[in-house]
């Protein structure tokens, strides 16, 4: 052929992906049903079938960066390449464009920063394999100062924790890797912005809810809920009394009924239940005692009959010992 196939997706791939990045960078463009309908579609087919990604990627992100209120397309798009065609190509690659990128503390900057921030919860959320194995790069997004980002970065560790590395059969290499994403986050109860800590604290409230954190790190944990109660923000101090709280309530080693009613009516089924378990235990005995008499009379019934044998045998040993004495 005169040319080479790949140029002539290209050149098809660019001639169809141009126009819709240009109705990206209009604001009014996410009002409109037909396209709100049909873009993510197109978009969806030249990723999937053409290794887009790494070009939609810089895309969606300069789109992003100037026009925030398209941003629901965009996660429409990394929503169905994922749950429909099992495709985390572009997911991979919107990763690491968010980890190139310099977000500076502007306004314009600030919005885009919250939908970098969604993208990568949705990410987490659909495939939590694509940050483990990309844990380097999600602990970068924990140095930046956009605390977005950062927030972000750590509920996506959460995600991992949660459905992961929670089991209770991990090898000592996801144990390690449970241990050092538990560590990100008590570090991060201490972060400048309060903004971030209290998220965190929501973060291992929840994590404390489901039981997701080993028991041996829980005193590590109740102490970082009790040294929050003195942070200078005031929202910092209302989730670690959450926190707190939880804690006691799902404390695996004893169990705290919240009210009196509940603690009573346990009270009360516990009692029930050790008065059914005496009457077993009265019944088990009486039909212990019951089958010792038998066996007792059985005994005594077999001794009785083994010597009225010994009685006839020798009344027989007599009679023969008496006929032979008369024969002689």
């Amino acid at each position: 052929s005169l040319w080479d196939s790949s140029i002539i997706d290209q050149q098809f791939v660019k001639c169809v992906t141009k126009p819709c990045y240009h109705l990206l960078c209009r604001e009014d463009i996410s009002k409109n049903p037909i396209v709100k309908e049909n873009l993510p579609l197109i978009l969806i087919i030249i990723i999937h079938e053409f290794e887009h990604a790494p070009e939609a990627s810089i895309q969606f992100i300069q789109a992003v960066k100037h026009y925030d209120n398209n941003s629901s397309l965009l996660t429409t798009v990394l929503n169905s390449l994922s749950l429909d065609y099992q495709d985390t190509s572009l997911a991979i690659q919107l990763l690491k464009e968010i980890c190139q990128t310099n977000f500076v503390d502007t306004q314009v900057d600030n919005a885009s920063a919250k939908t970098m921030a969604t993208f990568i919860i949705d990410m987490a959320r659909l495939d939590p394999h694509i940050i483990q194995t990309h844990f380097h790069q999600i602990d970068d997004l924990l140095k930046v100062e956009n605390h977005h980002i950062r927030v972000a970065a750590l509920t996506a560790l959460c995600s991992v924790i949660e459905k992961l590395l929670s089991s209770n059969d991990l090898d000592d290499g996801q144990r390690k890797m449970r241990d050092t994403l538990l560590q990100i986050l008590r570090n991060h109860v201490h972060d400048v912005t309060a903004f971030v800590r209290q998220h965190c604290l929501q973060l291992w409230t929840s994590l404390i809810q489901q039981q997701k954190v080993p028991v041996r790190q829980y005193l590590r944990v109740f102490e970082l809920g009790l040294d929050r109660l003195r942070d200078s923000a005031c929202t910092v101090r209302k989730d670690a009394v959450t926190l707190v709280m939880h804690m006691v309530l799902n404390n695996p080693y004893f169990v705290v009924d919240s009210t009196r009613a509940q603690f009573e009516k346990g009270q009360n089924d516990a009692e029930t239940k050790l008065v059914e378990l005496r009457q077993e235990l009265e019944k088990l005995n009486k039909n212990k005692k019951e089958d010792k008499k038998m066996e007792e009379k059985k005994s005594q019934s077999d001794d009785e009959d083994s010597g009225a044998e010994d009685k006839t045998v020798d009344e027989d040993d007599e009679m023969n010992v008496d006929n032979n004495q008369v024969n002689i």
